[in-house]
């Protein structure tokens, strides 16, 4: 999971702060609110430690089908496992079937992987930074749903605490998880259009 945690939280961060610029307007660039100095700080973490191309390219043909077996089966049984528990719960159980539809996306994603990588390595090159998006954002959401199923059952020791713990979990599910759909449909397009593509 290091190129995922690396990459997929540094490129949030570059979005986060950027957007938080937006907030103050042209006045956002400037010293004297800090943003900017958030802004260039997390520029470089895209790119030290090896950029987050090389990762997601790292992950999909060194990582995902290794020598050890497919191991990302693996961990898709562990969150197969956490979204059953959850649909027996009535405050989980709408999270944890979000999650089983998004699931089954990162599972067509990895069988077209398998099925391409032989014969078009070009696809699965383009492929890489949407694919290593889309199971950063299946990870996170799983975390989530452990988070809430915490919350739930904790709600009434610390109200205020939990509550904004499912508050950010209702964020991330209905406004960040859905990219998964947009990631996949631009992944599974091919490679055609970028090797192929004609500068004028």
């Amino acid at each position: 999971m290091t190129p995922v945690v690396k990459s997929l939280f540094s490129d949030m961060g570059m979005e986060i702060t950027s957007d938080a610029m937006q907030i103050f307007g042209g006045y956002g660039y400037t010293k004297d609110q800090g943003i900017e100095q958030l802004y260039r700080d997390n520029r470089i973490t895209p790119i030290y430690e090896g950029t987050n191309s090389v990762q997601a390219i790292d992950l999909v043909f060194r990582k995902l089908f290794n020598k050890n077996g497919n191991i990302i089966n693996s961990y898709i049984k562990i969150i197969e496992e956490e979204i059953k528990k959850n649909k027996s719960e009535k405050q989980t159980k709408q999270f944890a079937e979000k999650l089983e539809n998004y699931l089954k996306i990162l599972i067509d994603f990895n069988n077209w992987i398998e099925k391409n990588i032989e014969k078009s390595k070009d696809d699965i090159s383009a492929a890489c930074n949407d694919y290593l998006k889309v199971l950063g954002l299946i990870a996170v959401a799983f975390s989530w749903l452990k988070i809430l199923n915490v919350s739930y059952k904790e709600l009434k020791n610390n109200k205020k605490f939990f509550e904004d713990k499912i508050e950010t979990a209702n964020f991330f599910f209905r406004r960040v998880l859905p990219r998964i759909d947009t990631y996949y449909n631009s992944a599974i397009s091919g490679s055609k259009y970028i090797m192929d593509f004609k500068f004028n």
